[in-house]
């Protein structure tokens, strides 16, 4: 997940959560607004020093290899290789598998992790779906319902994490992090109580829309139409290369005299970068 961009989400909630205090409570939101962004700056110079090091490590491996491209075709009786449909539908039946064991442990609003790790299969599970939903009857309505779950848990997750964070700034108060604790303290602990309340919404929305039975039907479509994908649907097209060795100008394969572990020639060619 995007850490930046769920610190903008948080602070984007905790604006709308702001509307419904008195006047007499904003002085607290804003210390706390500001703390959210300095939290989020943090993040950010986090995130990219962080990729900064992996793109670097990644560029020292991939640069050797990027200097030469090599392509190997297969001329004899290989195994079909896997079509799209056939790759689709193992991955949606094992994520939904995933999805199922992910959304029995959200017991709770307290269970943050466990709403993040449900939200995110759900996510997976769309996204391969999508790209099928207007071929494949059901994937649509299955999409649909993926993204309401997101939604749910979504907004639960960020409102318990938004509860953390003002615990946490309320802590720090106590131990003099601003300079008019008094004065932050009551919009801090009216805001809680605000992001505790639609933290507590949501999470029964949730429990409404996704009880067991609800979430067991749904899982049972998913893994039907995983079934469905993996042995049923129409192959993709192959590719000339993968039908066809490449030829010369003549017609004729060419061959660098190597095998295969069928005993049929392999043709491969490789052109050095400049």
């Amino acid at each position: 997940e995007d850490v930046v961009a769920h610190r903008r989400e948080h602070h984007g909630r905790v604006g709308r959560q702001a509307d419904r205090l008195g006047s007499g409570e904003t002085g607290g939101v804003a210390w706390f607004i500001g703390r959210l962004e300095g939290r989020r700056y943090e993040s950010i110079d986090q995130v990219t020093a962080e990729i900064g090091q992996r793109f670097l490590k990644t560029a020292g491996k991939l640069r050797p290899r990027l200097g030469t491209f090599q392509m190997e075709v297969r001329t004899g009786r290989e195994p079909k290789p896997a079509s799209f449909g056939e790759v689709t539908g193992q991955l949606v039946q094992g994520i939904a598998g995933e999805l199922s064991e992910c959304l029995e442990a959200v017991g709770s609003p307290e269970q943050v992790s466990e709403a993040h790790s449900a939200r995110i299969r759900a996510k997976r599970l769309r996204y391969l779906l999508e790209p099928v939903s207007r071929r494949v009857a059901g994937a649509k309505t299955l999409v649909g319902r993926l993204k309401q779950l997101q939604d749910l848990l979504g907004q639960a997750h960020d409102m318990q994490v938004i509860v953390q964070e003002i615990e946490s700034s309320l802590t720090a108060l106590s131990k003099g992090a601003s300079d008019r604790p008094l004065a932050a303290r009551p919009g801090l602990e009216a805001l809680r109580h605000l992001a505790s309340e639609e933290a507590g919404v949501s999470f029964a929305r949730f429990q409404a829309e996704w009880s067991h039975d609800r979430a067991a039907r749904f899982l049972s479509r998913t893994d039907e139409l995983g079934r469905t994908l993996a042995g049923s649907m129409p192959a993709e097209g192959e590719s000339s290369l993968t039908r066809t060795g490449m030829r010369e100008g003549n017609g004729k394969p060419v061959s660098n005299g190597q095998s295969s572990s069928h005993g049929s020639p392999v043709y491969s060619q490789s052109v050095a970068g400049r």
